[in-house]
């Protein structure tokens, strides 16, 4: 789903698996491990997805980077 936020650019979550993937614009992809449904839907229904992200997500969940951004340089 895309979102319209300055740091996210989409998210994708696994209901079964409470994975939820975070594309931000210049820091690549990340998978963060047992978020709720609840939680993942804050995110992507709240009008400051990054503060979200930066508040109740990063930081606070396992998370594995999965892509490095588009705009790096190999």
């Amino acid at each position: 789903m895309r979102v319209d936020d300055w740091l996210i650019r989409a998210v994708r979550y696994d209901r079964e698996r409470k994975i939820l993937e975070v594309h931000l614009h210049a820091a690549g992809t990340y998978q963060h491990f047992g978020v709720s449904l609840e939680l993942a839907l804050k995110l992507v229904r709240s009008p400051a997805a990054g503060k979200v992200y930066q508040d109740t997500i990063s930081g606070n969940f396992p998370f594995k980077r999965v892509r490095s951004s588009a705009f790096s340089v190999s």
